[in-house]
């Protein structure tokens, strides 16, 4: 037991990496956001749309999908999508690389489960993880509605035009709700006058 809280607590320390890690992601005080502050509203959007989706989803695994979805980042860092530095490649191989060590480092059935999960979400396969990774789209839009628009670039305008679109269509209810955000991004460019996707950057 003592060998295994050891090997508990030095994940632990591993996982602050990613209190500390910045996304690309702004917030309404002006404060970049961190990878575990994302994580943590994905978790509670579980919680409050998994109930509502087409299909029955087993909620205890949403969940443990949300917040362990982006764990890779705390070895591997925090690129964004529009971010060509390193390789769609790399970054995969990176990732499988990070979780294996979790997974190494746990050495148990608790390691395995959170292995499994973490592929389970990549595969976007079933239902679960379908849903986490529209969720992990709509969260990002929320993020950059609140905060000011000279946090975005154009990227960011085009991709919260369009992108969450297209990870929602497998179910009405987050059709729906990406429908009325993106509605909010149009207001949001339409307050500074813009009325067309594509703008100069915006910061």
């Amino acid at each position: 037991m003592h060998n295994q809280l050891i090997k508990n607590i030095r994940l632990l320390h591993l996982m602050e990496n990613l209190k500390t890690e910045l996304r690309h992601s702004w917030l309404s005080d002006g404060r970049q956001e961190s990878v575990a502050e994302h994580s943590w509203r994905l978790s509670f959007m579980v919680v409050l749309f998994g109930s509502h989706l087409d299909q029955p989803i087993q909620m205890e695994k949403a969940l443990k999908m949300a917040i362990v979805h982006d764990i890779v980042v705390a070895e591997a860092g925090d690129l964004p999508d529009f971010d060509q530095s390193v390789s769609q490649k790399m970054r995969q191989s990176e990732e499988q690389r990070a979780i294996t060590n979790v997974k190494s480092l746990l050495n148990n059935h608790v390691g395995k489960e959170i292995y499994d999960i973490w592929q389970e979400f990549q595969a976007k396969q079933t239902y679960e993880s379908k849903f986490i990774h529209a969720l992990n789209k709509l969260e990002a839009i929320i993020q950059h509605n609140e905060a000011d628009i000279s946090t975005w670039v154009d990227w960011n305008i085009q991709h919260n035009r369009k992108a969450a679109s297209d990870e929602c269509r497998f179910d009405s209810y987050l059709t729906e709700l990406s429908r009325l955000l993106q509605e909010q991004v149009d207001r949001k460019l339409a307050e500074v006058g813009i009325h067309d996707c594509m703008v100069e950057k915006a910061s």
